[in-house]
């Protein structure tokens, strides 16, 4: 495997830094490769990346962490379920939650095939939540289910 400098960017310390500071990972992955949540430094100075459904996952956590129109540079990413906390948690609430989820996933991540999405209004001692539970299948892999509580 090679590591890929610019033009103009390939002295002999650049090409040294480089091979040392970088690890190598599998570009042959057909799922991808980068940085992954949650965002954190790694000893070689570098921030934490993966492969394949590990980074799937972590981008699917970015994707619903994201405020619609958070970014400058892709205004139409993430989803608005941060407008729906402090509301009268009713089977209408939970439905626009699961909606809003649904569609952000389909539209923004094709690595990941849908199977079903739930939000469930629970009681957690005097608090009113969403239980929100997403099962989807990465590429071939087996399917798998998250749940979290908004």
């Amino acid at each position: 495997m090679a590591f890929v400098i610019p033009y103009g960017l390939a002295t002999p310390a650049v090409v040294a830094t480089a091979t040392v500071a970088l690890q190598p990972v599998d570009d042959a992955d057909p799922l991808g490769c980068g940085i992954i949540r949650p965002f954190r430094r790694v000893p070689r100075g570098d921030f934490a990346n993966d492969c394949g459904e590990l980074l799937v996952r972590s981008d699917l956590g970015q994707l619903l962490g994201v405020v619609l129109g958070e970014l400058p540079w892709r205004t139409t990413l993430g989803t608005l379920i941060y407008q729906l906390r402090h509301r009268a948690n009713t089977g209408a609430l939970s439905e626009l939650a699961r909606v809003q989820i649904e569609e952000a996933i389909r539209q923004w991540e094709p690595r990941v095939r849908l199977l079903a999405v739930s939000a469930d209004p629970i009681r957690v001692g005097t608090e009113n939540r969403i239980l929100l539970r997403i099962r989807y299948r990465i590429g071939q892999s087996q399917p798998r289910e998250d749940t979290a509580v908004l």
